[in-house]
């Protein structure tokens, strides 16, 4: 903001120093209030690092402190996660396989079929698949039928002789080289004019 553009908007000398005054005092209120906050953050940021190494820690120790069959239960719970994942991926592949018959499927509705289980998704996938292809099939015939019944055969108009003769003020419009030769390409016509 300057002194000027204060000045041209119709405010006095004094108004624009105390305005001027104002805005700096907010502006140096606003630049403290800034950096106690970004000093705030930083200290907050410090302390989340802190308790991430010592969340770290305690899970190590947690571990450690670990009976060998509770190590062994985690090991073969994450062995599990990991195999259904795995069979997730190879059974997506599957049902993407199913699919290419019919160009791909959306990603989101493969997601909706697709288990752990390959019988399940297999079976999931042939069901959607078929369906997608009855609907198709009624589509297809729907529209055949529906085509079948227009009748495309081109009737007369009734108007044709009133859209295609010459009325006097159409006649008057062409210019005398038109109107010239229509007399002589129709004769009739012009005279009926």
């Amino acid at each position: 903001m300057k002194r000027e553009e204060l000045v041209a908007k119709g405010y006095t000398d004094e108004q624009v120093s105390e305005l001027l005054d104002l805005f700096h005092a907010n502006s140096s209120n606003i630049t403290k209030e800034n950096e106690r906050l970004t000093a705030e953050l930083d200290v907050a940021k410090n302390k989340i690092a802190g308790l991430t190494q010592i969340e770290s820690e305690y899970n190590t120790f947690k571990q450690s402190q670990l009976t060998e069959q509770e190590k062994t239960a985690l090991k073969e719970k994450e062995i599990n996660e990991n195999l259904a994942k795995s069979r997730i991926i190879l059974n997506s592949a599957k049902a993407r396989e199913i699919f290419s018959e019919i160009g791909g499927i959306d990603e989101n509705v493969l997601k909706s079929i697709v288990t752990d289980n390959e019988e399940t998704t297999v079976a999931n996938a042939n069901a959607l698949l078929s369906q997608i292809k009855n609907i198709k099939e009624q589509t297809v015939n729907k529209t055949k039928e529906e085509l079948s019944k227009i009748d495309i055969t081109p009737t007369p108009s009734n108007n044709l002789e009133a859209e295609t003769k010459m009325t006097w003020e159409n006649f008057d419009k062409l210019s005398s080289e038109e109107q010239n030769k229509f007399a002589m390409e129709h004769p009739d016509e012009f005279a009926n004019l």
